[in-house]
């Protein structure tokens, strides 16, 4: 999470818009659709009537081990994770942040996120839904041995190359617009909705479709991630001493490479993954088969830096978190400054010229009054000048609609009073013209006599 800054007498960035870095954790059941279709065939017909003595749900056989992973699976990660926070917490004064909440449910899949403080959380986070899946298998295999999980992560920033979008809320009215600025019509809810838990809302962007692609190569072993998320952990183990006691280390392993639809415009993408399955002796004996060798976390650490450096201007970028205390993972590039900038501005104009409208629209006659005659009607500049009053008269900083409406309307009324002063001065140097009586003069009635002579 990154702090308010302001420079420039630019205002300070509000809540809502500052760069987040969020972790996505997704556990899944395999084997699931075959597991119900199998049970829903062998199923006998159910003739008991309802409330009898062992009536049950006919879907029972099925349904149990799904909801049981639904009831369970939450409440056995936050447990893990509070557990592993804490001793990290103790032994090496890692932050904790806050704990994961459950973001959706996809059908048998289950996909918790979190907020970002410092890299070490990402790790905290991967190692306890490791071991919460560790713990939770044997008990979905007791319902069917053809039934396991299998876990994937992944890590997007917002707001600049993602985006938080705010679906539903039951403590606020989502703001509409019929002006069709949807992107304005969502900055307000972020705004609105900031503190609101009960807020639904869904995360969009490359970052996220990534993730679901790279999922998608899950397996009850293979914990599969991206090469950012990949980057963080590794340079977690890199640094963390073997003789940790609160933490278990991460056994890596290199996929390779995976055309993936729509991610990296076809350019076969790299897999990291950590091993999930626990260990016997013939998985140990087929990995020496296969020649299958876990990778040491530096050299995960220095690929997956070398690939984000050759994918630089993309979506791809070395993950941040400006409070986080390593150095290596606290730089804002460049451009998600300029960026960020650019997305307040805009914020802050939309949100003025919003109240603007407003303000002028509550000084327009009612229905039933009488419109003004185009003598005693104000102009548009009073109309104007009326909401700027009003905004002058609230606190807090002004934005810079604000301040070009005022420098306008300051050289409007600059302008009428020097031309007040012009004409005041012209009129006193000249000459009143004198008035012309209605009927001949004295000496134009002797000129007149004379010419008749």
């Amino acid at each position: 999470m990154a702090d308010a800054q302001s420079s420039g007498g630019q205002q300070e960035r509000p809540a809502f818009l500052e760069p987040t870095l969020r972790i996505f954790l997704s556990v899944d059941i395999v084997g699931s659709t075959n597991f119900k279709q199998l049970i829903a065939a062998k199923a006998p017909e159910d003739t008991k009537l309802p409330g009898a003595e062992g009536a049950h749900h006919p879907g029972k056989k099925w349904l149990d081990p799904i909801l049981q992973f639904y009831d369970q699976m939450a409440a056995r990660f936050a447990h893990e994770w509070r557990a592993l926070a804490e001793a990290a917490e103790t032994e090496f004064h890692w932050s904790a942040g806050v704990p994961p909440r459950l973001w959706k449910a996809v059908g048998d899949e289950l996909i918790f996120s979190k907020a970002l403080g410092a890299h070490q959380e990402a790790y905290v986070c991967v190692a306890a839904m490791l071991k919460t899946v560790q713990g939770f298998r044997s008990t979905i295999k007791a319902h069917s041995s053809g039934l396991d999980l299998k876990c994937a992560a992944w890590i997007a920033g917002f707001p600049v190359n993602n985006a938080e979008v705010v679906l539903s809320s039951n403590a606020a009215d989502l703001v509409s617009y019929d002006d069709g600025d949807f992107i304005f019509a969502n900055l307000s809810r972020l705004h609105d909705t900031r503190s609101d838990a009960s807020a639904i809302r869904d995360y969009i962007g490359p970052s996220i479709d990534t993730g679901f692609r790279v999922a998608s190569l899950a397996s009850p072993r293979r914990f599969v991630l991206t090469v950012d998320l990949a980057l963080l952990l590794s340079a977690v183990s890199s640094a963390t001493p073997a003789t940790a006691r609160s933490i278990t280390p991460f056994s890596y392993y290199y996929h390779g490479r995976e055309s993936l639809k729509g991610v990296t415009n076809g350019v076969p993408y790299p897999v990291f993954w950590i091993d999930s399955a626990a260990s016997s002796p013939l998985k140990d004996i087929e990995d020496r088969l296969e020649g299958l060798t876990p990778v040491d976390a530096s050299s995960v650490k220095e690929y997956c830096e070398r690939y984000i450096e050759r994918h630089e201007g993309s979506h791809i970028i070395r993950p941040y978190m400006v409070n986080d205390p390593d150095h290596l993972f606290k730089h804002m590039p460049g451009d998600h400054k300029s960026k960020l900038a650019a997305l307040q501005q805009y914020w802050q104009f939309e949100q003025e010229k919003k109240l603007v409208e407003k303000q002028a629209a509550e000084v327009e006659p009612t229905s039933g009054e009488s419109p003004a005659t185009d003598a005693d009607a104000p102009s548009p500049i009073e109309d104007v000048k009326k909401v700027i009053i009003t905004l002058q008269n609230r606190h807090g900083p002004k934005g810079p609609v604000f301040e070009a409406i005022s420098k306008f309307l300051n050289a409007q009324e600059s302008s009428s009073d020097a031309l007040k002063e012009l004409s005041r001065h012209a009129g006193a140097g000249r000459e009143t013209p004198r008035e012309e009586p209605e009927g001949p003069t004295e000496n134009q009635d002797d000129a007149s006599k004379a010419t008749t002579k």
